[in-house]
């Protein structure tokens, strides 16, 4: 992943790999000048991704949270709380 490239709309602790969909948020977060608070942040594995897969053992980001880039000074934190569905 270009971190460069993205610089406003993804921050530097993204979990590695960009598939199409995720491209394409990105394209979408920058049209709209949002930017996904998830990647600005570094906590552990487990609190920044929300889904493992069960043979490989790897995590994956399939929940972001988007803000305004002009709001991003409001947001402290951004992590996955593991299990929260029950």
């Amino acid at each position: 992943m270009d971190h460069a490239a993205w610089q406003g709309v993804m921050g530097p602790h993204s979990l590695g790999s960009c598939n199409d969909n995720e491209l394409h948020l990105l394209h979408t977060c920058a049209k709209h000048r949002l930017l996904l608070t998830n990647t600005f942040f570094r906590p552990p594995t487990r609190e920044k991704a929300t889904w493992v897969h069960l043979r490989s053992r790897r995590w994956h980001l399939l929940d972001y949270v988007l803000v305004r880039r002009r709001d991003r000074q409001d947001v402290l934190v951004t992590k996955a709380i593991c299990d929260a569905d029950g």
